[in-house]
C-alpha cells in the first residue's frame, strides 16, 4: 500500500511540477510570461526598479500561491487516504491509529503551510525602501 501511495504522490508531483506557479493568469486566454526584451535568458524587466516590482509582486507571490495550492491538493489526497484507512480498519487498532496519525499530521502540515503563506504575504507587503 505504501508503494502505491508513493507512486501516486510522485505522479501528482510530476504533473504539478509543470503546473504554472502563477494563478493570476492561469485561465486567461493568451496569458504568457513577460517577453524577453534584451536578449537575456530569463523573462522579466530590464531596469532595477522594474525588476524589484516583478520579483516582489509577481514572482514570489506566484511561487507562494502555487506551492500553497499544491500542498492543499496533497493534503486533500492524504485526508481521503486516511479516511479510507479508517473505514477499512475493521476494528484493527494499529490501522486506526495509523489513520488518525495521518489525519493529525496532515492538519498540522496545512496549518504550517497556511502560516508560511501568511508570512510571505506579510513580508511582501512591507515597503523596505
Amino acid at each position: 500500500m505504501k508503494k502505491m501511495l508513493m507512486k501516486l504522490v510522485f505522479i501528482v508531483w510530476g504533473v504539478l511540477f509543470f503546473f504554472p506557479f502563477s494563478t493570476d493568469n492561469f485561465l486567461v486566454e493568451g496569458a504568457s510570461l513577460p517577453p524577453v526584451t534584451s536578449g537575456n535568458i530569463l523573462p522579466g524587466p530590464e531596469s532595477g526598479k522594474d525588476a524589484k516590482y516583478y520579483v516582489t509582486n509577481q514572482l514570489i507571490p506566484g511561487i507562494s500561491n502555487g506551492t500553497f495550492i499544491f500542498l492543499l491538493m496533497v493534503s486533500s489526497i492524504m485526508l481521503i487516504i486516511a479516511g479510507f484507512f479508517y473505514l477499512t480498519s475493521s476494528g484493527d487498532t494499529e490501522m486506526t491509529k495509523q489513520a488518525k496519525d495521518i489525519i493529525l499530521w496532515t492538519i498540522v502540515g496545512v496549518a504550517i503551510a497556511a502560516l508560511s503563506y501568511t508570512f510571505v504575504k506579510f513580508i511582501i507587503n512591507i515597503d523596505f525602501f
